[in-house]
């Protein structure tokens, strides 16, 4: 599969994925998201015109993120970290983010494990 066929092939997993899918520029700015972005996160494409990926991760956890895309900096290393990433109601969701370079685009592949943080959170807080 070669030229346009696989182009297309490429934008139909895009597209089908259930994880969340995003491109990034240089600066950051979300430039290319899937559907998956509206289903675990409510947030529609257009409304992501313009923001960065860094500006939906909860304050408490941004400069970290912000270390973590700085190691990713080389092009091809891949990242992996977890943060809480805003939906369109206001609300928090916990995603893992696997990111990557690649010239002056960022590669971003994330997992909303929102569900595995509070099983988390409620063992540690449980008194047996």
């Amino acid at each position: 599969m070669d030229g346009p066929a696989r182009h297309e092939a490429l934008q139909r997993l895009f597209e089908l994925s259930t994880d969340l899918l995003a491109v990034c520029d240089r600066e950051g700015r979300l430039t290319h998201v899937n559907p998956a972005w509206r289903s675990a996160l409510g947030w529609e494409r257009d409304d992501l015109d313009g923001r960065t990926f860094l500006e939906l991760v909860h304050g408490a956890d941004r400069e970290a993120a912000r270390g973590e895309l700085r190691r990713a900096l080389e092009p091809g290393t891949p990242v992996r970290f977890e943060v809480r990433y805003a939906t369109a109601d206001g609300g928090w969701r916990w995603v893992l983010w696997s990111t990557s370079r690649d010239g002056d685009d960022w590669y971003a592949v994330g997992k909303d494990i929102t569900e595995r943080k509070e099983r988390e959170d409620l063992a540690l807080n449980d008194p047996l």
